[in-house]
């Protein structure tokens, strides 16, 4: 039995949280274990599994350096070529089977010489002076060749991020005294650097690195100041004016233009420009653009797509196939309806199929919407493959709308409301109001069923939209969901809030227009998949004056 040797850093890149490193990682160690695992397998899905797994450690190494989402896309270096992706140094590893193979005899040499050796190669005034010192002994005999350049630079690490934190101020300030000189970029940089050098007991590629941070600095400043500007950029031409005035303001074209990309939808942008030739995402967390073409869709993702259109309020995803229009932008009829061998009878209302429908509500409730309102919907949830259902295979490649799961069906339907006749005695005392008692009844269950109930509404801190590169289309607070039955017992609570009211007799639920009632043994009254209640108009609630003595009573 052979032990899996543990996942561990393989370029120490900031923020670490590169998901293709991670996932080539991760695909050589199943490859040298086990040569017949492949992704085609479709019986055997651990390919995936192991890709999800990598971006939930490059997602989670991102998360834990807790980024400001204000500074995305330009917060990670993923766009910058894998040398200058850290500000300061990297461990020069080489190509091998798992970075443990190349840490483990480095983590060795530190254990036995890093207390004694550290004081001496930080008080080195140069990088000469401290090959020098561990060219003699007894250094030479305790470090190998191989290893001086990344002891070195583990050793001297601490002190240039602690002059980094200390001093930043001062290389702030001569970063500003240089760019009001003359000179390329590379020019004001270099006499910045020698500046510190006056100040500061670094190398001098230490002090070229502290400047280099100041600038990527200055970058996300710059680039979170125009944030107004790159978002309100709604087309190629607007776009083109943010990433001119990004380079004039001090950014090198690569950084305008992945700054530009901070809008939910940038205009001429294809997932292409966010990714490098090989594949790998240029940015991190990856864009919306990037992620609908490559992460499976949940039904909670369909009904957020659904949420975007300017004319829904809200949205759900229900399953079932219900009245309105189908997958391909067909309208789905009653079954019943068709006769025997018609083709539509494949996408007939039918909520026990196997498929998913979004249910939305219109902002105007007193609009009158078609058809075509729905199937615009369903273009934002799912793509344009509601009007052009049945493409060849080949036009279908490189498609950047929305990947769905295999086999999912998605339809649109109107939300429906429907009146719920609520029929009872209330008993009262023999000096309350009765009709100011019913009155005051009917405001509370009109405002519950408005409302909802409170366990299964959504709050209002879940109805924030969240701080992120994806901006979301949160779910309004409160409001019935479709489908939800209604239980007697919290009727009965709604009823007995008022304290005139002493109790609940023959208590009967129903829907509007339908001939019987449904009895409290019931337990609750069941509302179709796409509607919600509203209470029925009428006067279904009788007042029942409790007797002097004993439980008897009279009847208003």
């Amino acid at each position: 039995m052979t032990t899996v040797e543990p996942i561990t850093a393989f370029v120490p890149v900031a923020p670490d949280a590169d998901w293709e490193t991670v996932r080539a990682r991760l695909m050589t160690e199943v490859a040298s274990r086990g040569p017949g695992w492949t992704d085609h397998n479709a019986a055997d899905p651990g390919v995936t599994i192991a890709e999800v797994l990598a971006f939930g450690i490059a997602d989670l190494h991102f998360r834990t350096s807790r980024p400001p989402f204000t500074q995305w896309p330009l917060a990670g270096d993923g766009y910058r070529a894998a040398a200058d992706r850290h500000w300061h140094t990297v461990l020069p590893l080489p190509e091998l089977r798992t970075s443990s193979d190349a840490l483990a005899p480095l983590a060795t040499t530190l254990a036995a010489t890093a207390d004694a050796l550290e004081p001496i190669v930080r008080a080195a005034a140069s990088r000469a002076d401290a090959d020098a010192v561990l060219a003699a002994e007894p250094w030479r005999s305790a470090v190998p060749a191989g290893q001086r350049i990344p002891l070195l630079a583990v050793l001297r690490d601490g002190l240039v991020r602690r002059t980094a934190l200390e001093f930043a101020d001062l290389v702030s300030d001569v970063v500003d005294g240089e760019d009001r000189r003359e000179g390329t970029p590379t020019e004001r940089d270099g006499r910045a650097a020698q500046r510190l050098a006056l100040s500061l007991p670094l190398w001098p590629d230490e002090l070229a690195a502290l400047v280099r941070r100041e600038r990527r600095r200055r970058v996300l400043d710059i680039a979170t100041a125009r944030r107004p500007a790159i978002l309100a950029a709604t087309s190629p031409a607007d776009r083109a004016t943010v990433i001119a005035t990004l380079v004039g303001d001090g950014l090198v074209a690569a950084e305008a233009e992945i700054a530009s990309a901070a809008a939910p939808l940038p205009a001429g942008v294809v997932p292409e420009d966010l990714e490098h030739a090989g594949g790998a995402t240029r940015i991190w967390p990856p864009h919306a653009v990037q992620a609908l073409t490559c992460e499976p869709v949940t039904a909670a993702d369909y009904a957020r797509r659904a949420r975007t259109h300017p004319g829904v309020a809200r949205a759900w995803a229900v399953k079932g196939r219900l009245e309105g229009v189908a997958w391909h932008g067909l309208p789905t009829t009653d079954a019943a309806a068709l006769p025997v061998g018609d083709p539509r009878r494949h996408w007939a209302v039918d909520p026990a199929a196997a498929a998913i429908t979004l249910v939305v509500e219109t902002r105007d409730p007193e609009a009158v919407v078609g058809d075509e309102f729905l199937r615009e919907v369903l273009a934002r949830a799912i793509g344009d493959q509601v009007r052009h259902p049945f493409l060849a295979y080949r036009d279908d490649l490189d498609d950047e709308t929305p990947r769905r799961l295999v086999c999912d069906e998605v339809g649109a339907a109107l939300l429906k409301r429907i009146g719920v006749v609520v029929q009872a005695r209330l008993v009262v005392s023999a000096t309350a109001a009765g009709a100011d008692v019913v009155a005051d009844a009917t405001g509370r269950l009109q405002r519950y069923f408005r409302e909802g109930r409170p366990e299964s509404a959504v709050s209002e801190r879940a109805a924030e939209s969240p701080s992120g590169p994806w901006p979301d289309a949160p779910q309004p607070a409160g409001g019935w969901n479709p489908g939800e039955a209604i239980r007697f017992t919290e009727i009965v609570e709604q009823i007995v809030a008022d304290p005139a009211v002493l109790g609940v007799e023959a208590l009967y639920l129903g829907r509007e227009g339908e001939s019987t009632l449904t009895a409290a043994s019931e337990s609750f009254l069941t509302i179709p998949p796409d509607a919600v209640p509203v209470l029925a108009e009428g006067d279904c609630l009788a007042i029942v004056y409790a007797g002097e003595k004993g439980c008897g009573h009279a009847e208003s």
